[in-house]
C-alpha cells in the first residue's frame, strides 16, 4: 500500500530539497577531541554503527593521558618500595622493608585496574565501530587475540580511511 497522493506525491507533498535522501555513502564527520569522547561514553556498548578515523583517535590519545596519569605515580610509588627491599642488606631489613608495602600503591593499582576493567566495553565497542566503518565485519577485532601480531594488524585496520562498503553497518 502507498502513502501517496493522487498526484503521485509522497504524503504531505514534495520533500523539500533540504531534506533530500542522504548519499548512500555518508562517512560521519570529523569530530575534535571533546566531541569524540562526549561520542564515546554516549555510545558505550553500542556495537553497530561506525566510528570515524578522528573519534577512535582521538580516544586513543585520551587513554593515553588517563592511563599515564594514573600507572607514573604507581610506578614511582613501586619503584621506591622495590629500592627500599633491594637496599636492605640483611634478612631482617628485607623483611622489615618488605612488610612496609606502600598504600598509595595499591591505590594507584586499584585505580588504574578499575579504570581498565571500566573501559574494557566501550573501547571494545569503539574498535568493532571503527573496523565496520573500513568495510570489515566486527568479529574482525578477534585477530587482536593473536600474539605479537593480532595488535598490530587491528591498529593497521584502525588507521585506514573509511569505506563505501561500511555504509551496510550503519551511521
Amino acid at each position: 500500500m502507498s502513502y501517496e497522493n493522487t498526484a503521485g506525491q509522497p504524503y504531505g507533498g514534495a520533500v523539500p530539497p533540504q531534506y533530500a535522501a542522504p548519499r548512500a555513502y555518508a562517512p560521519r564527520a570529523q569530530v575534535g577531541f571533546v566531541e569524540a569522547i562526549k561520542q564515546y561514553y554516549r555510545r558505550y556498548a553500542e556495537f553497530s554503527g561506525r566510528s570515524n578515523r578522528s573519534e577512535y583517535w582521538w580516544v586513543a590519545l585520551y587513554q593515553a593521558i588517563v592511563s599515564f596519569v594514573l600507572w607514573i605515580p604507581y610506578s614511582v610509588v613501586l619503584g621506591g618500595y622495590t629500592a627500599s627491599v633491594a637496599a636492605a642488606t640483611t634478612v631482617a631489613e628485607q623483611q622489615a622493608a618488605a612488610q612496609a608495602f606502600p598504600a598509595a600503591a595499591l591505590l594507584f593499582g586499584a585505580l588504574g585496574g578499575i579504570w581498565g576493567l571500566a573501559h574494557l566495553v566501550p573501547n571494545l565497542a569503539l574498535i568493532v565501530r571503527r573496523l565496520h566503518d573500513t568495510g570489515r565485519s566486527g568479529w574482525f577485532v578477534l585477530l587482536g587475540l593473536i600474539p605479537f601480531v593480532g595488535p598490530i594488524i587491528i591498529l593497521v585496520f584502525a588507521a585506514l580511511e573509511s569505506k563505501p562498503e561500511g555504509a551496510r553497518y550503519g551511521a
